[in-house]
């Protein structure tokens, strides 16, 4: 059996997997990807939410617009490219639920940097606390899920995918290349092998100890009662500290959920609950769920994510970490680690310092 040589060996085909192996082959590099279609991917369950303004003080997520534009470039190529639609603006309604984050959020009106981005709006079709509504702009929703498909299809068609589990044993490297041997016996040979495992790096012998602090998450597909409230033209999203996303065909998801002890797969009928209770507190709105979904967050500690080469094995790099923001920030930190890998331009030393 021939052997296969590429340049890149790209370990997932997560949400970071996925856009890695985009821009090296748009680049002109020769990549395999290898995914095992792993339950409980983040990637496959997040909501794919953009939102610039987050928490109890109304903080403005650290290098937005950086993150931003990178993002609206590379999934603007990945739209035209693979012809199809992937991120689409969202008009996003934020209940100011108490006197805090009022006294917040009238602090951030008066803050430069918050200008283009919130106003005061009358009227929300949540239940007003007291203290009114906000509007945040600049917020978006990418479709991850639709972008993961497309891209399994576009490297089918290329033979740049394996699905199948990937074999840490099976790996190895010598002076000059990364080598793997597959199930049916082919022989990969590589420059470099890129780790893009989400959760699933506690697996990976070389990755296993990185200082994580995975989240797990639900959520919910559900058909609630009055949607019509939301008579949505576009997309649109609610925000009340848990949030609902609604198209313009009033598809509806409701989340989500943060649970740092438990970190297996399996939903959670509390979490349902606490999701559902929470819609009907701040919407009125009694919904029907129709699926339930669970991933984990691969979140970390220093709430930085891993970007760089490895210290304990060579011609290695990771790619993980990215957290709840990751439809926002991975076209940044992939743009930086690529120019890394082609060009040695230097990273950032918070981002590589547990490698």
């Amino acid at each position: 059996m021939p052997n296969i040589n590429v340049d890149y060996l790209i370990i997932g085909q997560g949400l970071a997997g996925s856009l890695i192996s985009f821009k090296l082959i748009n680049s002109g590099a020769r990549v395999m990807v290898f995914d095992a279609k792993h339950k409980g991917s983040a990637s496959k369950v997040a909501a794919g939410i953009i939102n610039p303004i987050t928490g109890h003080r109304w903080n403005l997520t650290e290098n937005f617009h950086d993150h931003l534009t990178a993002a609206k470039a590379l999934y603007a190529t990945i739209e035209e490219t693979l012809e199809c639609e992937l991120l689409r603006p969202v008009k996003q309604t934020r209940l100011i639920k108490n006197e805090g984050q009022s006294e917040y959020f009238e602090k951030r009106l008066k803050q430069a940097n918050y200008q283009s981005l919130l106003q005061t709006v009358n009227q929300a079709p949540l239940k007003n606390t007291g203290f009114g509504f906000a509007e945040v702009a600049q917020s978006y929703h990418l479709n991850s899920q639709n972008l993961l498909d497309y891209m399994s299809k576009w490297l089918r068609l290329q033979d740049s995918i394996k699905c199948e589990p990937f074999d840490y044993d099976a790996l190895k490297i010598n002076a000059e290349e990364v080598q793997y041997r597959c199930r049916n016996n082919e022989l990969i040979s590589a420059k470099k092998v890129v780790f893009c495992e989400g959760y699933q790096a506690i697996n990976n012998p070389w990755l296993k100890d990185l200082p994580f602090k995975l989240a797990k998450g639900s959520v919910l597909e559900i058909c609630a009662e009055q949607n019509k409230a939301i008579d949505s033209e576009t997309m649109s999203l609610l925000n009340w500290g848990h949030w609902l996303l609604v198209d313009a065909q009033n598809h509806a998801r409701l989340g989500s959920t943060y649970d740092w002890n438990d970190t297996s797969i399996d939903a959670s009928n509390d979490n349902q609950q606490k999701l559902l209770n929470s819609l009907y507190k701040y919407s009125g709105l009694r919904a029907q769920v129709i699926t339930h979904k669970t991933g984990v967050r691969p979140t970390t500690k220093q709430r930085q994510p891993f970007v760089g080469a490895l210290s304990n094995l060579q011609h290695a790099y990771c790619l993980n970490g990215l957290g709840s923001k990751g439809c926002l920030i991975a076209p940044y930190y992939v743009d930086l680690l690529v120019q890394h890998m082609h060009n040695n331009s230097p990273l950032p030393a918070e981002l590589k310092q547990w490698l």
